[in-house]
C-alpha cells in the first residue's frame, strides 16, 4: 500500500474538501469582522499594514508621482509606464490635495473612480474562479470565488490599493484560457499576460506555460503585445522613453531598500525560516548575513528544480505551482500581497477534484491534504495566536517542498531533465 494514498473519497462526497475550504476562509472572515467591530483597535487590525495608518499608501503615493505626468523624477517609481497611465485617470479628476499624496483618499471624485476600479477587479476575479469548475455557477464554485475576493491576502492588498489586483485578475485569465479552444478567449488570455507583466514584470514567468506547449505563434503575440504596452506609455510622460532608464535605477534602488522588510514579511524561503525560528526564540533574534545568503542560494537552485520539473509535470494545477513558488521564493524582494498569485493555483488543485469524481474513488495523498491545509494557511482571515504563526509564510515553505517533491517524482519518471528534449505529444491536464 501506497504510504502517500491514506484519505479516500467516493464520487458521492468528491467535493467535501472543496465545501470544507470555502466554509473555513468565510467562516474566518465572519470572526475578523466580528472581532473587529467589537474591538476596533484590537489584534484583528494587524491584518492590514501599519495597522491602516498607511491606508491606500501605495495608490496614494502612484497618484501624487504620476499627477504631473512626470512619475519617474520620483526615486520610488519602480512600476512600469502602464500603471501609471491607468492612475493617471484617476489623477484627473481631482486636484492635488494641500496635505499632499497622503490624503488623495480625501478627494470624493478620486475614491469613488478607484473604489469602482478595486470593484470591477474583484467582481472579474469572482466570476472567473467560479466559472472554472465543471458544473459552471454551483454553489460551492460561487462560494470559492467569494473566499477567494474576502481571504486575508486580498484584504492585506485591498487596504494597501496595491497593482497587484488587477494584475492577479489579468494572470487568472490568462492561465485559465491560454490553451482554450476558443480563439477570443486563448486571444484574451495572451494579452493579459502582457498586461500582467507591465503591471508587476515578474508574471513573466508564466510564459514558460507557452513554451511547454511549444506554441510558437502565441510567444510571438505576447512577445508583441508587451512591447506595445511597455514602450508606448512612455511616450505619454514628459520623459518620453528616456525614463527607462529611470525605472531601471528606481527598481535597483527599491529592492535594495526593501530586502530587511522582505526577510521578515516577505514571501520567499528566508520569511518562512525567520516565522520558525521566532516561534521558539521570539521576534528580537537577527539573520546574519551568512545565513541570508545561504537561504538566497538555496531559493536559487530550488527554483531551478521547479523550473526544470515545470516540464515534466503532467497535471496543469502542478505545472502553475511551480511557476508561482519560483516566483514567491527567487526575487530578493517580495511583498505580502504576491501570495495572490497562488489563486489561480488554487482554483485548479480543487477543480482536479471534480474531474476525478469521475472514477469511482478519488485517493487524497498527504501531499495533497498539506497543499490543502497550505492553502487555508494563506487565505485564513481571523487573527488568533494559530493564524499568526500557521500563516503564509509557513504555507509557502510546505508548497515548496511539495513542489519539488512533485519535480523530483516527475524526473524518474522521466529519462532526462533537461527541457529541450522533452516530449511534448501528451496532452496536460487541467
Amino acid at each position: 500500500m501506497d504510504l502517500l494514498n491514506t484519505i479516500k473519497l467516493t464520487e458521492k462526497n468528491s467535493t467535501f474538501f472543496i465545501k470544507i475550504f470555502w466554509v473555513i476562509i468565510l467562516f474566518s472572515f465572519v470572526a475578523w469582522l466580528l472581532g473587529l467591530f467589537i474591538s476596533p483597535q484590537g489584534h484583528q487590525l494587524d491584518l492590514f499594514f501599519l495597522r491602516m495608518k498607511d491606508f491606500w499608501g501605495d495608490a496614494t503615493v502612484v497618484t501624487h508621482f504620476v499627477c504631473e505626468r512626470n512619475p519617474y523624477q520620483h526615486l520610488g517609481s519602480n512600476y512600469p509606464p502602464l500603471p501609471y497611465l491607468i492612475y493617471y485617470m484617476f489623477a484627473c479628476v481631482s486636484s492635488t490635495p494641500e496635505g499632499g499624496y497622503s490624503e488623495y483618499y480625501y478627494q470624493p471624485a478620486w475614491t469613488m473612480l478607484f473604489v469602482l476600479f478595486l470593484f470591477v477587479n474583484l467582481g472579474l476575479l469572482w466570476y472567473i474562479c467560479a466559472k472554472q469548475f465543471q458544473k459552471g455557477f454551483s454553489f460551492d464554485s460561487m462560494m470559492i470565488g467569494l473566499a477567494m475576493c474576502l481571504s486575508g491576502s486580498m484584504l492585506f492588498a485591498f487596504e494597501r490599493g496595491n497593482a497587484i489586483i488587477p494584475a492577479i485578475l489579468a494572470i487568472t485569465i490568462y492561465i485559465f484560457y491560454y490553451d482554450s479552444e476558443c480563439n477570443w478567449k486563448k486571444e484574451l488570455a495572451l494579452f493579459c499576460l502582457a498586461i500582467a507583466f507591465n503591471i508587476k514584470l515578474s508574471p513573466a514567468i508564466f510564459g514558460v506555460l507557452l513554451i511547454c506547449s511549444r506554441d510558437r505563434r502565441s510567444i510571438f503575440k505576447v512577445i508583441v503585445y508587451s512591447i506595445c504596452l511597455f514602450f508606448l506609455p512612455f511616450l505619454f510622460f514628459e520623459g518620453g522613453i528616456h525614463d527607462l532608464f529611470r525605472l531601471i535605477q528606481n527598481i535597483n534602488s527599491f529592492a535594495s531598500s526593501h530586502v530587511g522588510y522582505s526577510i521578515i514579511n516577505g514571501t520567499g524561503l528566508i520569511a518562512g525560516y525567520y516565522q520558525f525560528v521566532a516561534l521558539f526564540f521570539g521576534n528580537d533574534f537577527e539573520i546574519s548575513v551568512k545565513t541570508y545568503l545561504l537561504f538566497r542560494c538555496l531559493s536559487g537552485e530550488v527554483s531551478l528544480m521547479l523550473f526544470l520539473g515545470t516540464f515534466h509535470q503532467n497535471e496543469k494545477w502542478k505545472q502553475v505551482l511551480n511557476l508561482t513558488l519560483i516566483l514567491l521564493i527567487l526575487p530578493s524582494v517580495s511583498h505580502e500581497y504576491n501570495i495572490l498569485f497562488l489563486i489561480p493555483t488554487t482554483i485548479l488543485f480543487f477543480k482536479s477534484f471534480e474531474e476525478h469524481s469521475k472514477w469511482k474513488h478519488l485517493q487524497l495523498s498527504i501531499d495533497e491534504t498539506l497543499t490543502f491545509l497550505s492553502f487555508i494557511m494563506i487565505y485564513f482571515v481571523y487573527r488568533c495566536p494559530v493564524s499568526d504563526f500557521f500563516n503564509q509564510h509557513i504555507a509557502v515553505m510546505i508548497l515548496t517542498m511539495i513542489g519539488v517533491y512533485y519535480s523530483v517524482k516527475a524526473f524518474k519518471n522521466s529519462h532526462h531533465i533537461l527541457p529541450i528534449i522533452f516530449s511534448c505529444n501528451r496532452n496536460t491536464k487541467t
